[in-house]
């Protein structure tokens, strides 16, 4: 709950630009989650550029602004399920990155091979650009990420070290 509380917070905190600050020293003030949560909410609107890499989180913003915040814990990876059309992608631009999926439920589930230990299982709803965005471990290397939907299912192996991606559109649900 205090993690909800605290996106919720800082999602008001960026909602209430004064007119004196500039987009990117308050986007700034975010964590990297919040940041992240934001960028969904930017999606498709023009007003800021977000782009997701292993460290950092990369903003330019529509009154000229830039920012940018570090990752230092997790590593965020941005997963688009698909069924019939993908596009390659790196590392993610979460307000411009788009799938066919979009929110629709799916169930995922995170397995780290390295000791056979289930991460994470949960239904998650993917965001308006089609995305399910997860914080993962850094470091690993043997992470088994599964998705499922209407009866179909998609399966990767991934990495979390500094160079490795955070964007993943090759997931094809059968």
């Amino acid at each position: 709950m205090k993690a909800i509380n605290k996106l919720v917070a800082g999602v008001m905190l960026l909602a209430s630009f004064s007119a004196l600050a500039s987009q990117g020293s308050e986007f700034e003030k975010l964590t990297p989650e919040q940041a992240l949560v934001q960028a969904n909410q930017w999606y498709g609107s023009n007003q800021a550029s977000v782009q997701i890499f292993p460290t950092y989180i990369t903003a330019n913003f529509a009154d000229g602004s830039h920012a940018n915040i570090p990752i230092t814990d997790k590593h965020p990876i941005s997963i688009a399920p698909y069924i019939n059309h993908s596009h390659p992608c790196d590392f993610h631009v979460a307000t411009g990155c788009t799938r066919e999926l979009k929110g629709v439920k799916v169930g995922v589930t995170v397995y780290d091979e390295s000791n056979h230990k289930q991460l994470m299982q949960k239904m998650m709803t993917t965001n308006p650009n089609g995305f399910v965005d997860l914080w993962l471990p850094k470091d690993k290397k043997n992470l088994t990420v599964v998705i499922h939907y209407k009866g179909k299912e998609a399966r990767k192996t991934l990495a979390t070290g500094k160079t490795d991606l955070t964007c993943i559109t090759d997931m094809k649900l059968i």
